[in-house]
């Protein structure tokens, strides 16, 4: 967008100043959105970097692709999105597990072999709009699928289906993900307990009907203070989802606030309406995190109504551990979960129910 300004003097008196210079903005060059069709064959990250503000950049399967076959876009170059860009495949088809959606997308990507990146898109629109829709990120070659510190809290993901990130799925991820699988990341064991994870938030973010499962590391995962954003009013909201299979904990509300990086940050998470079982360590843990509540889950009993215990049988932990670099885990409230043949269990030092303003009632075993 040009901006030229425009100067009018009204009027020079003798033996006076200057009575008035008026500044006028006249608006020019508005460049309207467009939308940019990437077909088969194209080069996929070529036009999508070459997008403009406000584009919508439409990646199209051919006719006879499918889920089980989709339209493969192999990238040599991450896809960098900004300013209210949109990245979206053809639409596939869904499938409902419990709670939560699992699509299947017609539009696959892939890095290229011998191609050098750490992510196959990084979003980059502080305080603006971005939406990445339904693809498969086949993210084997690069550490993240989607990595989006520097997204912000504008940033709407759904219908994606990621897999095989040696780190996380979605890496230091802000904003909104809907409708999505998580699957196979965590692929390096030494990323595993430092980033590794389904989806991994640094600041407040939803996850909303998603299936996270068998990742190295955490299936939901908060922290490094999981800071605030004003858009995110429950905080970390895990909901409707799924988390099953994955090599330490299914939803994990860590470290928050950081003393050293937000302290005092009204940081808070809401997890709820989740079914979460067969993770190796506790199926959800809040651990030196403040203010999380953790109500309407089942925990210990898959899809097919099998027992699938998480580790030592640990449905719900609340973790203390004492470490002064660390949050304080304080006043979690556990209320109205159904555990089949889990427990709520306190671990570190001092802390679990009825301590530090923690309550848990109303909670039911079978």
């Amino acid at each position: 967008m040009k901006k030229f300004v425009t100067f009018t003097v009204l009027a020079v008196l003798p033996g006076m100043a200057l009575i008035l210079v008026l500044a006028s903005t006249v608006m020019a060059g508005v460049a309207s959105a467009a939308t940019i069709n990437v077909n088969p064959g194209d080069d996929l990250d070529a036009k999508a970097n070459a997008a403009g503000p406000g584009d919508t950049i439409l990646v199209h399967a051919s006719p006879k692709a499918t889920p089980q076959n989709p339209t493969t876009y192999v990238i040599d170059n991450k896809i960098k999105l900004e300013r209210n860009q949109s990245l979206v495949g053809d639409s596939g088809t869904s499938t409902k597990v419990g709670p939560a959606i699992k699509p299947h997308p017609v539009v696959r990507v892939v890095l290229a072999s011998g191609a050098n990146q750490n992510a196959l898109i990084r979003p980059e629109a502080r305080g603006q709009r971005i939406r990445i829709s339904w693809l498969e990120l086949d993210a084997k070659g690069v550490n993240q699928g989607i990595t989006a510190i520097a997204a912000g809290s504008g940033l709407h993901m759904d219908h994606l289906y990621v897999h095989g990130a040696a780190g996380s799925g979605i890496g230091q991820a802000q904003g909104v993900l809907l409708d999505s699988e998580l699957a196979h990341n965590g692929r390096d064991a030494s990323k595993v307990g430092g980033t590794a994870a389904g989806i991994k938030c640094n600041y407040a973010c939803e996850v909303n009907r998603v299936v996270t499962h068998n990742n190295g590391g955490n299936g939901a995962w908060c922290d490094v203070g999981c800071q605030s954003e004003a858009a995110r009013t429950h905080g970390f909201w895990v909901h409707s989802t799924v988390a099953y299979g994955n090599s330490r904990h299914g939803i994990f509300y860590e470290n928050s606030p950081k003393p050293d990086l937000n302290p005092g940050d009204n940081v808070k998470a809401l997890i709820e309406h989740n079914r979460v079982y067969g993770n190796a360590y506790s199926g959800i843990s809040v651990s030196d995190s403040a203010h999380g509540t953790v109500r309407y889950n089942v925990l210990g009993r898959s899809m097919s109504g099998r027992s699938m215990h998480d580790g030592s049988n640990d449905g719900i932990e609340l973790h203390a551990s004492g470490d002064p670099s660390r949050g304080t885990q304080h006043d979690a409230t556990v209320v109205n979960n159904i555990l089949h043949g889990e427990n709520i269990v306190a671990t570190g030092q001092d802390g679990g129910c009825g301590w530090h303003g923690n309550v848990c009632s109303s909670n039911t075993s079978k």
